[in-house]
């Protein structure tokens, strides 16, 4: 009888990729990826840290699953687990402990005995992972993983430590990825990672060639950017969506904050001002796009004049929608060190 593996996924799009190759891989290995714990043998939890929140729903989880199914077997991989494994380990309900250095080795250790903790630091020759067919589930709508890490260290985020330094995917292999997904049935992918505007710094290409090509071969119906960087948006990449018909006139730039002295405590590396440029050049070109936005809310220096300032900025601009957190402390980054 087959081994039954409950998969549970925190967080972002990187993170449900990472998911959904993992998910595939098992099935290759022999393993049923079944959606309930009873009868279910491994629960297996990819973890999110960008909040406090986030931590917490996963010890929540880890918990439940164990008063659910109490010989069920509890593994928790992620970005959690990377960046406070012993903190996870001594969770009771909680059986092993694997890194995001091992999270693509999962579907062979886990045939093994397993440790405790198995985390190593991630170095910037490790491979982006979950690449392949193996990665997609049977949406119509696939998360293709271009690039993994952020080099930037904005001083309220743990990521950067979570995932390493950016990497990328070639783009021959990106391109090769689509042509496989629309052979696959495939009709709308969304290109996603940690810090997509970095794409290809590492091997000598950009995002902005990536789109031009795919805009070009035209391999699926419908490409779409995930988050981007307000200095990371290009004339050129805005041009090329609004001229294409493959690429989907869809823009999510995270504005963090709409006043500049919040900006600066935070390691961003643009004003309100170009923010406010961007997404009136790009309602210019493309009346029709659809425009999101990440805000932070309550970061430490942010008085309630700072905070009206951002209100009044979104208030101004053409936006589609928000995402909207309360600032959470991470230990280990700048910003937790920060005053009022």
């Amino acid at each position: 009888m087959r081994r039954r593996v409950v998969l549970e996924t925190l967080g972002c799009r990187a993170n449900q990729a990472d998911s959904a190759y993992l998910a595939g891989a098992l099935q290759q290995k022999g393993y049923e990826v079944v959606n309930t714990i009873e009868g279910a043998d491994i629960y297996l939890l990819n973890t999110c840290t960008v909040t406090g929140k986030a931590d917490q729903e996963a010890r929540q989880l880890t918990r439940r699953a164990k008063r659910r199914q109490p010989k069920i077997q509890v593994i928790v991989t992620g970005c959690y687990a990377q960046t406070q494994p012993e903190a996870v380990a001594a969770l009771p309900s909680v059986d092993s402990v694997i890194g995001n250095t091992e999270k693509g080795e999962l579907p062979a250790l886990l045939g093994e005995s397993l440790p405790a903790v198995r985390v190593s630091p991630i170095t910037p020759q490790r491979q982006v992972p979950s690449f392949g067919l193996a990665t997609y589930s049977k949406n119509t709508r696939a998360s293709v993983k271009i690039q993994d890490g952020c080099n930037r260290y904005c001083t309220f985020c743990i990521i950067p430590k979570a995932r390493g330094r950016s990497r990328s995917v070639p783009i021959r292999d990106v391109l090769h990825e689509l042509h496989n997904l629309r052979a696959a049935g495939f009709e709308e992918a969304i290109l996603t990672g940690i810090h997509i505007g970095t794409f290809g710094v590492d091997r000598g290409e950009s995002l902005e060639q990536l789109l031009q090509l795919i805009d070009l071969e035209k391999p699926l119906s419908r490409v779409r950017l995930s988050s981007i960087d307000p200095e990371e948006v290009s004339d050129r990449m805005i041009e090329t969506i609004a001229t294409s018909d493959v690429l989907c006139p869809h823009f999510h730039i995270p504005l963090q904050s709409g006043e500049d002295t919040v900006l600066a405590r935070m390691k961003r590396r643009y004003r309100a001002d170009d923010f406010r440029r961007l997404v009136e050049k790009i309602e210019t070109l493309l009346p029709e796009a659809g425009i999101g936005t990440d805000v932070i809310v309550g970061f430490p220096g942010e008085s309630p004049e700072r905070f009206r300032q951002t209100e009044q900025l979104l208030n101004d601009l053409p936006l589609s929608y928000f995402h909207v957190f309360p600032y959470s402390k991470r230990k280990g980054t700048p910003a937790a060190q920060l005053g009022s």
